[in-house]
């Protein structure tokens, strides 16, 4: 909509944004939730007073760092909402807000700020499983090192974060066709904020870059200078077969573990009835005893049900049939099982095709079974297969050994050749022990990076295909996780590993979280007087590009950055700037085929004052930026500096959260004590694991690579999952939720 020649962009059905050139007013004072959006509303610029207070950092004692969480705090905050900024004092009986440095330090000597003990903390001291295991003693191996200097690590610390929801794909914004005018200095994307001035020649116009300075000399007609802050380029134009819903018509290919270890029974109290078709068999055998269906071993419970972990799969993928074939008639649905040979059952209407032998070995033998499945296996709706694929699901037995990898090969090429945004989910207890991609005698990280090809190359495929890869495992059992992690990681999926018992929400959340784009690439513009901080992938100082495959709605980035040298800055008359662009460039596919670069633009005030930027920081964003940093080091090996980067941030969101204006924050930064001391303890176990097997990692001497194919190598299946639900499931939509 358009008022007074002003572009109304309705972002949530509470608020808008107003958005004419570099001026923005949103109408409420919570944070607006848009494609590209920011931990606080400044970018905080180190002042000349501060700098030599040190206020911008934060230090880490190593001895904190040994100590883990038993001590972090949670702030106790004021019952009613804090004054505004200018009023200088809240409430009657309450303390005035800090309106300078000053008077934080003022407040802080007097224990105004002063946090209380979590609760969380404190359960954790007196609960045996929240602490690692006591080390092993003096003369054991993997014995605790020998005490070290004390070192203090001191780390930059501050609301510098932003963020894409690449969730907001699935929505639409103004669309133009052709490419964007590019920058020909850093490759930013002409802009609503961008500035014309004319030239000697009538039809140009001299357009200098805003985010590096560089003069670029540009032919546009009116309608094509944008007015709104975000747009979609068009690069390719949608198929004709379009028209059906996207999630409608997508194939989803159950790859079911039936090895010999999925006959193991959980107890379930009560007489429970099973659906199945060889129940009958069960039956039969029970009254081979004395004809008492009663009969139990000397201490054994009464009234309880044995279910196995097959049937539990049964029951979970039965029941997403029946919704599939309510919800989404026009799906492919089919199925592909597992134990010494692969059985492509499809969708139920052909005989089955087994892949055996020699082919189990063969890559691309495995592959092209699978893709030729697709038209022979695979060729009719839920809406019509739901009962004959019911009835083999229910006819399955368990028996044999593990051939996951040529399963899933098989399971990715039948899926692949259907629309973009097709799924496989893989459910297994077990490790992969047969056929190309088997796991079970590996013994040193070289083997494992050699077992692991054929599921990188798959990975790879998958994504180009638009078909993401979702891994199911059962809790108490390993599989080693880590490497179909990454496969789902590559692909947009998702890895949980849970009780049997709970399959069916499992099942049920996976296929209900679309994938809403497809080779998604994301590139994030700042000013050239900023740096990106941690990161990788940075290209021409004020670039970097960040490759995702798949996404779906909850898909969240974030980027943290700071200022360069105060000789950099004066250089560029920082002084005299108050705002900084930032730019984030999004291409991306949709399932319907289109090809679109989504480009939005938007700027941030600057302050001088840190404190000025810290009462508007948002804890849950600056949360999940620490989740994301810090379960990316855990990744690599790097798990002292993802400790050092959650206590460091620990401080700092504490001291965020005694300012901050937000009334939520306290309860966004326990959940961030509760989250991250999680983790941190399970990297703590990780380590002590390392040790009692005289296997520790020397994190300061061993090079990047070492310390990487080390600790992967190390790492069992629920420190893996940890730290992939750090990085994806800890967004800043899950610190903003409410305490139940």
């Amino acid at each position: 909509a358009e008022y007074m020649g002003v572009a109304i962009q309705l972002v949530s059905p509470d608020s808008i944004f107003l958005t004419s050139h570099a001026y923005h007013l949103s109408l409420h004072t919570h944070t607006v939730y848009s494609t590209m959006y920011f931990a606080s509303k400044y970018v905080y610029v180190q002042g000349d007073d501060e700098e030599r207070e040190g206020e911008g950092a934060v230090q880490v004692e190593e001895e904190e760092l040994e100590q883990g969480w038993s001590n972090a705090e949670t702030v106790a905050r004021p019952a009613q909402a804090p004054a505004p900024a200018s009023a200088g004092a809240s409430a009657a009986g309450e303390a005035p807000l800090p309106q300078s440095m000053a008077d934080l330090r003022q407040q802080r000597s007097t224990g105004v700020l002063r946090g209380i003990f979590n609760s969380f903390s404190r359960a954790s001291a007196s609960t045996p499983s929240a602490r690692p295991p006591p080390p092993p003693a003096a003369n054991a191996p993997g014995a605790p090192r020998a005490p070290h200097k004390r070192t203090t690590y001191t780390r930059e610390v501050d609301a510098n974060v932003a963020a894409v929801r690449l969730g907001d794909l699935e929505s639409s914004v103004a669309l133009v066709t052709g490419e964007p005018t590019f920058c020909n200095g850093c490759r930013a994307v002409f802009s609503s904020f961008s500035k014309l001035e004319p030239t000697d020649q009538p039809t140009h116009e001299l357009w200098t870059c805003e985010f590096c300075g560089s003069h670029n000399h540009v032919c546009l007609e009116p309608e094509e200078k944008p007015t709104v802050a975000s747009l979609d380029y068009l690069l390719e134009a949608p198929r004709q077969d379009s028209q059906q819903e996207a999630n409608d018509d997508i194939s989803v290919v159950f790859c079911i573990d039936i090895s010999g270890s999925m006959c193991v029974t959980k107890e379930v109290a009560g007489e429970v009835r099973l659906k199945g078709a060889n129940r009958a068999d069960v039956e039969s055998l029970r009254r081979l005893g004395d004809g008492d269906p009663n009969q139990r071993l000397p201490n054994q419970r009464g009234r309880v049900t044995y279910i196995s972990r097959l049937q539990c799969v049964q029951a979970a993928i039965d029941a997403q049939l029946d919704t599939m074939k309510k919800n989404h008639p026009n799906r492919r649905v089919g199925v592909v099982t597992f134990s010494s040979e692969v059985t492509v059952l499809g969708d139920g209407t052909q005989v089955p095709l087994t892949i055996t032998g020699d082919k189990l070995h063969d890559y691309e033998l495995c592959l092209a079974d699978g893709t030729s499945a697709f038209t022979s296996h695979l060729a009719h709706n839920i809406s019509e297969t739901s009962e004959q694929l019911s009835q083999k699901i229910y006819a399955l037995e368990e028996g044999g050994p593990t051939a996951l990898g040529p399963a899933l090969i098989a399971s990715v090429g039948m899926a692949a050749q259907g629309k973009v945004g097709s799924k496989v989910i893989i459910c297994t207890d077990g490790l992969a022990n047969i056929g190309v991609g088997s796991l079970d005698s590996i013994k040193t990280p070289e083997e494992r990076m050699l077992a692991e090809q054929p599921y990188q190359a798959l990975a790879l495929y998958a994504k180009s295909k638009g078909v993401s890869v979702s891994v199911i495992t059962i809790l108490g059992e390993e599989c080693s996780i880590e490497t179909l992690m990454n496969v789902a990681e590559q692909t947009g999926g998702e890895v949980e590993r849970v009780d049997p018992l709970h399959l069916t929400d499992n099942f049920g959340n996976i296929l209900e979280n679309p994938v809403i784009a497809s080779n998604v690439s994301v590139t994030m513009m700042i000013h050239k007087g900023l740096r990106f901080r941690g990161e990788e992938n940075v290209q021409n100082e004020n670039r970097i590009v960040r490759e995702f495959g798949n996404v779906s709605r909850d898909t969240e980035v974030t980027f943290e950055y700071g200022v360069k040298s105060r000789e950099e800055m004066a250089a560029l008359h920082f002084d005299q700037l108050q705002q900084l662009p930032f730019q984030v460039q999004i291409q991306f596919t949709r399932p319907n085929g289109m090809k679109c670069i989504r480009v939005v633009t938007q700027s941030q005030e600057l302050t001088r004052d840190r404190l000025t930027q810290e009462r508007t920081a948002d804890i849950a964003l600056l949360s999940a930026n620490v989740a994301q940093k810090s379960a990316s080091l855990a990744k690599k090996g790097k798990y002292r500096e993802a400790q050092i980067n959650m206590h460091s941030n620990r401080k700092f969101l504490e001291r965020a959260t005694n300012v901050s204006e937000n009334q939520e924050s306290a309860e966004r930064y326990t959940a961030y004590v509760d989250n991250m001391s999680s983790f941190d303890r399970h990297l703590h176990a990780a380590q002590e694991s390392e040790r009692a097997m005289g296997s520790a990692v020397n994190e300061d001497m061993d090079d990047a690579e070492t310390v990487s194919m080390a600790r992967r190598h190390a790492r069992n299946d629920e420190v893996s999952t940890k730290i992939w639900s750090a990085a994806k499931k800890l967004t800043p939509s899950f610190f903003s939720k409410k305490p139940k």
